[in-house]
């Protein structure tokens, strides 16, 4: 798996392991993203540019490769305080991302990963405005993806 290349577009799977107690209304604990991943190098396994979407929040990060794992940290407003319509303090999330190949096959003539899996967590900051304010926040998930 370590020399399976992460190129592509994958359907992620993503499961709140904690902290799904501190977000507001009825947010589910299971559900799906779209990301695709952008190798960085003409061929073989490299860092690769990740790019998606989460709680509908736009965000990349850059992975880089150690063996079949990609590790990267990003920053993005992928959870925002408030969003009830009357308040909304605009707040930047740390994102860790943890990511292992799982299978690969041939495609084409490159070995390709064709699944992954892997862990995100996403650091909140406490923010306020005003009267207004939210908490600092810790959000854990597993994730499973496949083309």
């Amino acid at each position: 798996m370590s020399a399976a290349r992460l190129d592509g577009a994958w359907t992620v799977t993503l499961k709140i392991r904690k902290g799904r107690d501190t977000l507001s209304g009825n947010a589910p604990k299971i559900w799906t993203e779209g990301w695709t991943t952008s190798p960085k190098c003409p061929s073989g396994p490299c860092t690769v540019r990740l790019t998606g979407t989460l709680n509908g929040h736009a965000f990349k990060a850059t992975l880089k490769r150690s063996g079949a794992l990609y590790r990267g940290t990003t920053h993005a407003g992928v959870i925002p305080c408030g969003g009830n319509g009357t308040v909304s303090i605009p707040t930047s999330s740390t994102m860790i991302f943890k990511i292992k190949v799982g299978d690969a096959g041939v495609t084409g003539s490159t070995w390709t990963a064709s699944s992954w899996t892997g862990s995100l967590v996403v650091n909140s900051p406490y923010v306020s405005s005003g009267s207004y304010y939210c908490t600092a926040s810790t959000l854990v998930f597993g994730m499973s993806a496949t083309p």
